[in-house]
């Protein structure tokens, strides 16, 4: 990996945020949809809207951030009459050019995964939030539950749609929906209602092929935790039906930014992972410049740690199994 490759790395953001910036109208809006995507990559442990706003948004001739620029990119994701679904259309269509082509290196072709995943969050108030199963914490918990539309390739996997799931009790009750902006059009589906299997292979295709993309499953439980754990995917506090899917669609957009950026870097540095790649990009942000050698010298650091970790990881197993040989490749 050269400093050249980083640093194009780093600044193609501008660059491929204009496929999207159009969706979201306005340019004060495209503005800020820039601000919130560089907050949900940023490393800030709360993703939450004023420490972004604060960090990377900017006043009038540049000047730093105040309250009323956090008043303004709380508008965007809770007001702003952008709509979600637009920003995953360009996404689905970004996939389409740049991951499914990959689909080639294996017999499985592209696979779609729906599956929900609950965001534990306090109060009545918020749309659709209900005690409720939890998946992440295995339990009944007051929470949402999203359902989300995941592709899944050999060259990566991205968010391709999201919906949030409204509770049976939710949908008579009229002036909760009203005071969350639940559109008339949405109706109650339970779990069977989006779940099975649909394939379009031919007859003759082999069980095992059938079961192979059955267990692509995991790719998406990678993504849950990856979005939950770098990119803020349960950290929102917004309230309204609007503002949930305006923020998990700027959350789908960062994740595959970063995926492409890893993709990318892959090439000449295949141990790079998904992880390494968002700290790289990490590290342009921290900064009005970026300083390459920063950031090359942050990613071999985390290389190093990874197969230090690997080794130990190998020794253990080894310890634990002296009837395999040591040449045995973990």
């Amino acid at each position: 990996m050269t400093r050249d490759e980083v640093r194009a790395a780093a600044k193609r953001l501008m660059a491929w945020h204009q496929r999207f910036a159009r969706w979201f109208g306005r340019k004060e809006a495209q503005e800020h949809s820039l601000v919130y995507l560089k907050g949900l990559m940023s490393d800030q442990k709360w993703k939450s809207v004023e420490p972004m706003a604060l960090r990377f948004a900017r006043g009038r001739n540049g000047a730093a951030a105040t309250q009323k620029e956090v008043v303004a990119l709380q508008g965007f994701i809770t007001a702003s009459p952008w709509l979600a679904f637009d920003v995953f259309r360009e996404i689905q269509a970004v996939f389409a050019e740049e991951l499914m082509p990959t689909a080639q290196q294996w017999s499985m072709g592209t696979v779609g995964v729906i599956d929900e995943s609950g965001f534990v969050k306090k109060g009545t108030e918020s749309v659709g939030v209900r005690r409720q199963w939890c998946g992440r914490l295995g339990k009944k918990e007051n929470c949402h539950a999203g359902v989300f539309l995941t592709g899944v390739t050999p060259g990566g996997t991205a968010f391709l749609g999201a919906r949030l799931f409204l509770p049976e009790k939710w949908m008579g009750d009229r002036q909760r929906r009203r005071k969350t902006h639940v559109p008339n059009s949405v109706t109650f589906q339970s779990k069977p209602q989006v779940w099975y299997y649909v394939s379009n292979a031919g007859a003759e295709t082999p069980w095992q092929v059938l079961a192979m993309v059955t267990g692509t499953r995991f790719r998406v439980e990678e993504c849950f935790e990856d979005g939950k754990t770098h990119w803020g995917m349960a950290d929102y506090e917004t309230r309204s039906w609007q503002s949930w899917h305006h923020h998990m669609s700027l959350v789908a957009l960062a994740h595959l930014y970063v995926t492409l950026t890893k993709r990318d870097l892959k090439r000449d540095v295949p141990d790079l992972t998904l992880d390494m790649a968002l700290q790289l990009l990490r590290s342009a942000f921290a900064r009005s410049e970026l300083s390459e050698q920063e950031a090359i010298d942050l990613v071999d650091y985390h290389r190093r740690r990874n197969r230090t970790a690997h080794d130990s990881h190998r020794k253990t197993w080894l310890r634990k199994h002296k009837q395999i040989k040591s040449e045995v490749l973990l």
